[in-house]
């Protein structure tokens, strides 16, 4: 549609005496112009030929508008069942509704939202080098700690030599080698002086 001449001074967008065209694009099956396809209303129990737009048919916080846009079932609150709410996980927690578990760390989103208090974006929630699945199902180990234990010693490096995180008096053991001693006085790329 036209919306008209800026006539002979410079409006907000610098244009001088053209015509502004503005184009709408729709749906090309949508009859009840409510800005859903017919046939995913029509998949998803919707009603065609009413605007139920606005609606929220499964109460999970998205309008079947939302629930068109993120490609989610109107009729069901918890499209991946993961045990988070499609709305919540896109409202709060920046979680995608279509991945039950979003980081792929091995924990649901709603395992880690509601009973482990970690990161579903985040596959390693306190940056020990163990993911949060893990630490829960495998170490046993806290996964909102990178040092379960307290004994200076990060999870993912115990587990990477052997000892128990769970244990403080389980210390990492240096393995058997060649050792070198010497002084670098400052940090490059040398190997320092060899004492």
């Amino acid at each position: 549609r036209i919306i008209g001449e800026n006539g002979g001074t410079a409006d907000g967008n610098g244009f001088i005496g053209v015509f502004e065209l503005e184009v709408i694009a729709g749906l090309a099956n949508d009859v009840d112009n409510d800005g859903m396809d017919d046939s995913w209303e029509t998949t998803h129990s919707l009603n065609v030929g009413t605007d139920d737009s606005a609606g929220d048919a499964d109460s999970d916080g998205l309008s079947n508008i939302q629930e068109f846009a993120a490609n989610t079932d109107p009729q069901a609150d918890d499209t991946d069942a993961d045990g988070l709410k499609d709305g919540a996980e896109l409202g709060t927690h920046n979680t995608n509704p279509l991945l039950p578990d979003t980081d792929g760390d091995g924990l649901s989103d709603g395992q880690e939202v509601n009973a482990t208090s970690t990161d579903p974006t985040d596959p390693d929630s306190d940056d020990d080098s163990l993911t949060d699945g893990a630490e829960v199902t495998v170490h046993h180990t806290n996964p909102n700690k990178a040092d379960t234990d307290n004994d200076g010693y990060a999870d993912g490096v115990e587990v990477s030599v052997g000892s128990d995180p769970n244990k403080a008096g389980s210390l990492p053991v240096a393995s058997m080698g060649t050792g070198l001693l010497g002084v670098n006085d400052v940090v490059d790329t040398d190997a320092g002086t060899q004492l």
